[in-house]
């Protein structure tokens, strides 16, 4: 697949629900909820799968660590539009 396909949410929502059996929920994120999260990422069209490292903000200072979802997640990404995937553990 190459550039100019549909929206990266979809197709990344698509991957999780499907590929991996994540259940996806889309809605808005509370400021306050940031601390329950143990990893975070952005997708876009430039973004395409970008984890989130920190977030500071009126109501806090978050550090993310990028794990196994998000890694999976890009690596999924990249097979679907033809990108080179290094081999990873597990």
């Amino acid at each position: 697949m190459t550039g100019g396909f549909r929206d990266r949410r979809a197709l990344l929502r698509d991957l999780g629900t499907g590929l991996r059996g994540i259940k996806v929920v889309e809605r808005a994120i509370m400021p306050q909820e940031l601390a329950k999260a143990d990893e975070m990422f952005l997708t876009g069209s430039a973004a395409e799968v970008t984890p989130v490292g920190e977030i500071i903000g009126e109501v806090g200072h978050y550090r993310f660590t990028p794990g196994a979802l998000c890694r999976l997640m890009w690596e999924d990404f990249d097979r679907l539009v033809g990108k080179q995937v290094a081999a990873t553990a597990g």
